[in-house]
């Protein structure tokens, strides 16, 4: 964690904290946005999605579980392509075997 590594940001982070004491920080370096759109076009821009790799290291954090099925949804729809599915077992592999009708 950056935390362990860095005293001066752990410091800060404690400062602002749970924001109960009233605390405000200015972070003027932060881009930031109300919008879910903006927030998906800044993390995962064109650039980004045609690159696999750094693709992977982005996320956003969700407040609430049921924000990361529309926000996952919505950064699928702008990836180029035709979408694929695909299928996993957590069976081993047998020969010529049926694969299971969900």
């Amino acid at each position: 964690m950056r935390d362990a590594r860095n005293p001066e940001w752990s410091a800060f982070v404690d400062i602002i904290g749970d924001d109960t004491s009233g605390y405000e920080a200015t972070l003027p370096l932060l881009v930031r946005t109300a919008e879910i759109a903006s927030a998906i076009e800044f993390f995962f821009s064109n650039i980004v999605l045609n690159d696999a790799e750094a693709c992977a290291r982005r996320s956003i954090l969700c407040l609430l579980n049921a924000q990361v099925g529309d926000i996952s949804l919505a950064v699928l729809e702008r990836v180029l392509g035709k979408p694929q599915t695909m299928l996993s077992s957590d069976l081993p592999e047998i020969e010529d075997a049926p694969i299971a009708e969900q």
